[in-house]
C-alpha cells in the first residue's frame, strides 16, 4: 500500500471509530457488535462476508437482533 492510500485508510478508520464510538454512547452494545463483526470477518471468505452483510442489512438498528446473528450474549449493562 502506498502512502497516500494509507493516509486515505487511517483517516477513513479514524471516521469509522468516531462513528463507532457516538452510537455507543447511546447504545453500549455496539462494542460487542463491532468485535463479534470484526473476529466473523478475520475468519470468513469473501462470500461468507457478502451473504452476512445482506442478513446485517435486514436488520439494521436493531440491535437485539443483529447480536442474535452473530452469536453474542448481551452483557448484563445492555
Amino acid at each position: 500500500m502506498n502512502e497516500q492510500n494509507s493516509t486515505k485508510r487511517t483517516a477513513e478508520v479514524s471516521q469509522i471509530a468516531s462513528l463507532i464510538r457516538a452510537k455507543a454512547q447511546k447504545h453500549p452494545e455496539v462494542i460487542d457488535i463491532v468485535v463479534a463483526l470484526v473476529d466473523r470477518v478475520s475468519r470468513s471468505s469473501q462470500p461468507e462476508i457478502e451473504a452476512l452483510g445482506k442478513q446485517l442489512e435486514q436488520h439494521e438498528g436493531d440491535y437485539p437482533a443483529i447480536m442474535k446473528l452473530l452469536g453474542i450474549q448481551p452483557s448484563p449493562q445492555h
